[in-house]
């Protein structure tokens, strides 16, 4: 219990020496831009973005080039002149891949950005949600710790008032040894309190990057209708990426059946003696 003691008034002190308000909404955005995984996410959108501007195009064509006839033996051998059957030759070759083939590609890739940009949603949504928690854990630690000093203030004063009662006989001596005893159960639960304030303090620095936030402002109003919440169901993140993981499923399947159609492809040559 005193370890805890001496670790929480140590956090408290270093928070003293580097305090920085937040709000709750300022802690929304801190915890929003310094996420590592909020900046993976992004990434990952762009990535897929970019990859979907080749999606269902076609191939790109291939050159050929050689040499036919070209003797190795006799008296013309690795000679380009002197056999009038020696060639140069070039050549290229486009392929077609079939338009449903094309199709499915291009809605592939539309899918893989539809489930970046939810995944990318469903991460922002954590990183919100774990430093709001935080906030709201290290407000009303800090609520809780500053009550039961309110209480301990008034209580310290009433052993030397029930001592004196002692003294004239209006109160017995036991009397004194339950609110002392009263007074140390209470300095315990706020040893308890100042770890709580801590430990909420630490772990609302970790989600905002700030290394001693302190509380600022009101608590945030939470809309919790019944209602509205039903009506945003569908927008809910998880949701989203449920409804893109099925759409991406939906088409790797169509592309799987665009394979058993055959591509068409040309070529052409050209032979110089």
């Amino acid at each position: 219990m005193r370890a805890s003691m001496m670790l929480a008034v140590a956090a408290l002190t270093t928070s003293a020496a580097h305090a920085q308000t937040l709000t709750y909404d300022q802690a929304l955005r801190d915890a929003v831009a310094n996420a590592p995984g909020a900046v993976a996410g992004r990434a990952g959108v762009s990535a897929a973005q970019a990859d979907a501007r080749a999606a269902g195009s076609l191939p790109d064509p291939r050159v050929s080039i050689g040499i036919e006839n070209y003797p190795v033996s006799g008296p013309p051998a690795f000679s380009l002149s002197r056999d009038d059957m020696t060639m140069g030759r070039v050549g290229f070759q486009q392929d077609l891949p079939n338009l449903a083939k094309r199709h499915a590609a291009q809605a592939q890739a539309r899918a893989v950005i539809a489930t970046a940009e939810a995944s990318q949603a469903t991460k922002l949504r954590e990183v919100r949600l774990g430093a709001g928690q935080a906030w709201i854990d290290l407000a009303y630690a800090e609520r809780r710790l500053a009550a039961l000093d309110t209480v301990l203030l008034f209580l310290r004063s009433l052993p030397s008032a029930a001592r004196a009662a002692v003294t004239t006989g209006s109160v017995r001596p036991g009397q004194t040894l339950t609110t002392d005893q009263e007074i140390a159960a209470l300095d315990d639960r706020r040893d308890e309190l100042m770890a709580a304030v801590a430990r909420a303090r630490a772990m609302l620095a970790r989600w905002t990057g700030v290394s001693a936030p302190e509380i600022a402002g009101d608590m945030p109003a939470i809309d919790l209708a019944p209602a509205r919440l039903r009506d945003a169901l569908s927008l809910h993140s998880d949701m989203v990426l449920a409804e893109a993981g099925i759409q991406r499923a939906q088409a790797d399947v169509d592309a799987a059946r665009a394979e058993k159609r055959p591509d068409w492809g040309g070529r052409g040559s050209l032979s110089t003696p």
